[in-house]
C-alpha cells in the first residue's frame, strides 16, 4: 500500500496517460489536414522568405463538398513575364504577329503566333517555366486595339478552366540576348560567339562610313550600319539586299555600344543579339627600333630599314607584312583586298615626308585593324648612320 502511493507515476499508468495524449493529437491532425485533399490540381511554389515576396492574387475555389469557399494563392506572373513583339522583316507585311516571351528567372525565351496560350509550371524551387505539354496552368497571349498586350491566367479545377489575373500592358523592349542561349553551330551562335574588337580604324582611310571587322570562324568580315550579312552555306557572309535572300537569315548592325556589337536578326521572326567586345592588350612600339636607317631622297621618296628589311617608299605607300615580310602595295586590287578582309596583317601607311626637317609621319595599323600607333620619326644622317654601325661591329666583336 505504501509503495503504491510512493509511485504516484507508475509506468502502467504512463503508457496509458501518452496513449491518450497521442490520439488526442491524431484527431486534430485529421481534422486540419482534410480541406488538402480538396484544393485544385495546381503546382503552388513554395512559399519564399519576406524580402523576395510577391504580392499574390487571390482566386475563388468553390468547394462544394466542404460546403464552404476558400480563397487559394496564385502568385502574381506580371512582373515575372516579358512580352515583346517581333520587329516584321524588311520586304513582309505584318498579316502574322509574331511575339517572343520569356521568363525572367530562369532566362527561357519562347515565340508564338498572337494570339497564342502558354502553358506554364512552377518547378521545385518554385520558379515559374514553360511546360510543353498541356497542363492545369496557362496564360493566353493576345494584342487589343491600342496594341496593347492582353495577358489572361487561368487554371484548371475540377475538369473547368477558370480564368484569373487579366491584365493588359505595353508591349516590352525586345530582348538583347546571348550567344550562349542558342544551340551550338547555330546561326545565332555563331554571329554572337563572333569576335569583335572594336571599330576598323583602316576603313577610314577609304571611306566616311565607319566599319566593324569581325572574326567569324577562319574568315573576315567587314559591316557597316548600312550593310547586310546573310547565313548561306553554314557561314555569314555579305548580301546585297534583304529582299533578295527571302530564304536566308539576314542581320544588320542594330547598335555600336561600348560593350557590345547589337544585331538585328530575322529568320522567321525577329532577334535581338549581341556580339560582345573582346579585349585586346595595349601594344606599345618603339619606333627607333621598328623602323631605322631612313634616308630621305626628296618630299616624294625615300628609302628605310623596317624590322631589319629595306625598302623604298614614296608618299601614300602602304606596306603590308605578309608571312613574315613587309611588301608594298601599289595596285588598287591589292589595297582593295586588304580593306575587304581578304588580307590581314600589319599595314604602314606613310603619310609625309619632310626634306628640309628631315622627318616622315605615318601610321602603323596593327593586325586586328583596332590598334593604330603613330609614326614620327628624324632621318639619321651619315655620321650618325656610321657611329650606330661601329657600335654594333664593337658590340658584336665583344660577343
Amino acid at each position: 500500500m505504501l509503495s503504491q502511493e510512493y509511485f504516484t507515476h507508475y509506468p502502467s499508468r504512463l503508457l496509458w496517460s501518452g496513449g491518450g495524449v497521442l490520439g488526442a493529437f491524431v484527431c486534430v491532425s485529421i481534422f486540419l489536414l482534410l480541406p488538402v485533399a480538396d484544393q485544385p490540381e495546381f503546382p503552388k511554389p513554395p512559399r519564399k522568405s519576406v524580402q523576395n515576396t510577391v504580392t499574390p492574387a487571390t482566386i475563388s475555389v468553390d468547394l462544394a463538398s466542404r460546403l464552404q469557399r476558400m480563397l487559394w494563392d496564385l502568385p502574381s506572373i506580371e512582373d515575372e513575364i516579358f512580352v515583346s513583339l517581333s520587329t516584321p522583316r524588311p520586304g513582309t507585311d505584318r498579316s502574322e504577329l509574331i511575339a517572343h516571351v520569356r521568363l525572367k528567372s530562369v532566362q527561357q525565351s519562347k515565340r508564338v503566333v498572337l494570339p497564342s496560350r502558354i502553358y506554364l509550371c512552377f518547378n521545385d524551387k518554385g520558379v515559374l517555366n514553360f511546360q510543353q505539354e498541356e497542363g492545369p496552368f496557362w496564360i493566353d497571349l493576345g494584342l487589343d486595339d491600342n496594341e496593347m498586350v492582353m495577358v489572361q491566367a487561368g487554371i484548371v479545377n475540377r475538369g473547368q478552366e477558370e480564368k484569373h489575373a487579366r491584365f493588359s500592358r505595353c508591349p516590352d523592349a525586345a530582348v538583347l540576348q546571348k550567344a550562349e542561349e542558342f544551340p551550338a553551330g547555330s546561326a545565332l551562335r555563331t554571329l554572337g560567339e563572333a569576335r569583335w574588337n572594336g571599330p576598323d580604324l583602316l576603313a577610314k582611310l577609304d571611306s566616311t562610313e565607319e566599319k566593324q571587322r569581325l572574326e567569324i570562324a577562319s574568315a573576315a568580315l567587314m559591316v557597316g550600319e548600312n550593310d547586310w550579312i546573310g547565313w548561306k552555306g553554314g557561314r555569314w557572309a555579305k548580301i546585297a539586299s534583304p529582299f533578295d535572300a527571302r530564304d536566308l537569315m539576314i542581320a544588320k548592325i542594330r547598335a555600336v555600344t561600348p560593350q557590345a556589337l547589337e544585331w538585328d536578326v530575322w529568320d522567321s521572326s525577329h532577334t535581338r543579339l549581341a556580339t560582345p567586345l573582346q579585349p585586346i592588350p595595349v601594344v606599345h612600339i618603339k619606333t627607333d627600333e621598328w623602323i631605322t636607317a631612313i634616308r630621305i631622297r626628296s618630299d616624294k621618296q625615300m628609302s628605310c630599314s623596317i624590322e631589319k628589311q629595306s625598302v623604298i617608299l614614296r608618299v601614300g605607300d602602304w606596306v603590308l607584312k605578309d608571312n613574315g615580310r613587309w611588301r608594298v602595295l601599289r595596285k588598287a586590287e591589292e589595297r582593295q583586298q586588304v580593306l575587304s578582309g581578304a588580307k590581314s596583317g600589319e599595314l604602314f601607311v606613310l603619310e609625309k615626308i619632310d626634306s628640309k626637317q628631315k622627318s616622315i609621319k605615318g601610321k602603323l595599323f596593327l593586325a586586328n585593324r583596332s590598334q593604330m600607333t603613330p609614326i614620327e620619326t628624324s632621318a639619321v644622317s651619315a655620321k650618325q648612320d656610321k657611329k650606330s654601325l661601329t657600335r654594333r661591329v664593337q658590340r658584336g666583336k665583344s660577343l
